[in-house]
Parts: structure tokens; sequence; C-alpha cells
């Protein structure tokens, strides 16, 4: 008998123990002191004890109580390169900048969020607008470049793919990437001298890749980065692909599901998931040139515990 009550008082603290740290690392804290977003949130759901706020455009978000939340910020994708009439493509645009935190402090207050637009298509292409909150900024993507210019892609986020600059027959480069303090990016790629292929854009977890020599295809987008914060896993922030050469080979991958596909005689794909990058515009080798692909915008997304 005083085995087994001996037994017992070292085993019942560590199961109490166990129990406090149960609630995982978005809970307010094992006292009970949680958070509530009231109003701001274009979209809020619900699940058990936890809730989810996406926001899609500018807002003020209003917080109740103290406790602990993860967020995700993007910025805006950038524009995919048009191609050029002649058979030079255009390069992939670079994804938005992604930062994010887990088990971060929140208190009481009002807190500005400005969510970057996407980068729009063009010869050249455009940077996606930052996304801004509680004092971080996640930079745009860089646009894709564009063969009429220097060929270069653009800085941002991540960079934007280079292009031929066929004026100087040299190869574009990449954009490079901004991102900074902790935020993930990468560099777009490089175009191939005396090549028309245009470069993959920079996703958020890997750099575009460059435009190969022989066939002249399109280099493929970077990767992006891969969050369950929404409550299902998604690929955010993803490169857009650069454009073949006329119409010999395909244009560059995608980073990802969800962004823009380079061209092959056909316009650039343009992005539909948050961050990511449009693809570049193909020529089909006589009259026709076709726009690059637009980027998608950024969005900020919060998770925290309420009850």
């Amino acid at each position: 008998m005083k085995r087994t009550a001996i037994l017992l008082s070292i085993l019942l603290p560590l199961t109490a123990c166990a129990g406090m740290f149960s609630l995982g690392v978005i809970s307010g804290s094992t006292s009970g002191s949680f958070i509530d977003i009231t109003s701001g949130c274009s979209t809020l759901t619900t699940s058990g004890n936890f809730k989810t706020c996406t926001v899609t455009g500018d807002s003020t978000l209003v917080i109740t109580g103290s406790g602990n939340a993860d967020y995700l910020l993007i910025g805006g994708g950038g524009g995919g390169g048009t191609g050029t009439v002649g058979s030079y493509a255009g390069a992939g645009g670079g994804a938005g900048e992604v930062k994010h935190g887990e088990g971060v402090a929140f208190s009481a207050g009002s807190y500005a969020v400005v969510i970057g637009a996407a980068g729009p298509k063009g010869g050249p292409a455009t940077n996606g607008g930052n996304s801004t909150f509680n004092g971080l900024t996640a930079n745009g993507g860089g646009g894709g470049g564009y063969s009429n210019a220097n060929g270069n892609g653009s800085s941002g986020g991540s960079g934007g793919g280079g292009a031929l600059n066929f004026a100087g027959s040299s190869g574009g480069t990449g954009g490079s990437a901004t991102a900074s303090g902790g935020g993930l990016g990468f560099a777009g790629g490089n175009a191939n001298t005396g090549n028309g292929g245009g470069a993959g854009g920079g996703g958020a977890g890997s750099a575009g890749s460059n435009s190969p020599g022989t066939p002249a295809g399109g280099g493929a987008g970077g990767s992006g980065y891969t969050s369950s914060i929404s409550g299902s896993s998604v690929q955010y922030a993803c490169g857009g692909g650069g454009a073949a050469y006329a119409s010999q080979v395909a244009g560059g991958a995608a980073g990802c599901t969800g962004a823009g596909a380079g061209g092959f005689a056909s316009l650039g794909g343009t992005a539909t998931v948050y961050g990511s990058a449009g693809g570049g515009g193909a020529s089909d080798g006589s009259l026709t040139a076709f726009n690059g692909g637009d980027g998608y915008q950024g969005v900020l997304i919060i998770k925290y515990q309420f009850q």
C-alpha cells in the first residue's frame, strides 16, 4: 500500500502538468486569457475554440482581450512580362514576400491593415503591392522582364525573372529578393543569352529557374510557402513561369498550382492564389505578341483561440 501511494503521488502531478500544455501554441494562456477580433475581418470562421480571421482588403482590426495568435502576412504577386513580336518571350513575375509568426502576443486595440494589390502584366510588368500589419511589411513581388526594355526582372519580395534583351542580344538578369526581417522570398532566374525564352520568377520557397539554352523553353517559377493556417493546406506565394521562345517547346511551369505558367505561343497564365505571380507571355514567331498574366493580391490571415 505504501508503494502504491508513493507512485500515485508522483503520477498525479505529472498528469495534471500534461493537461496544462494540451492547448497548443496559439492558446491565450493556461490561465484563460484570450483575444477576440470584433471587427475588420473580411471573413471570420469558427472551429471549436478557435477563430480564423482573413483580411483581403485595407481594414482596421479591433482586438479585445490579450493573448496569443498565429499570423500569415503576404504581399501581392508580381505580373508576368509581355511577349514581343519576333518570337521573344516575357518572364514570370516574382511572388509576394511571406511573413509568419506563431504564438505571437497581442493586446487590446486597433490594428491598421494594408493589403498589397496584384501586380499587373505588361511590358514591363508591374510589382505587386506591399502588405502591412502590426509594424510588419511583406513586400510585393517583382514584375517579370520584358525584352523591349533591358530584359531585367524587377526586384521585389521575390524577384521577377529575366527576359532576353533582343536589342543587345544579352540575357536579362532576374530581380533580387527584398524579403527581410525573417520574411521569405527568393530571386528570379536569368535569361539565357541568345535564347528568346523567359526565366521564372522567384517564390517564397525557392528561386526561379533560368531559361534553358536548348531547347528554347521558359524557366519554371520558384516554389511557395505551405501553410494550414486557414484550416486546409495551401501553398501560397509561388513564382510565375517564363514563356517559351516562339512555339518551339513548352513554357516554364508555374511554381505551384495557383501561380501562372509561361505561355507557349499564347498568353501567360494568371495567378489565382494569394501572393502568387503571373506567367510570362509568348510570341507566335510572326506578328503576334501575347500578354503575360496578372499576379494575385496579398492577404493577412490570423488564427487564435478565443475561449
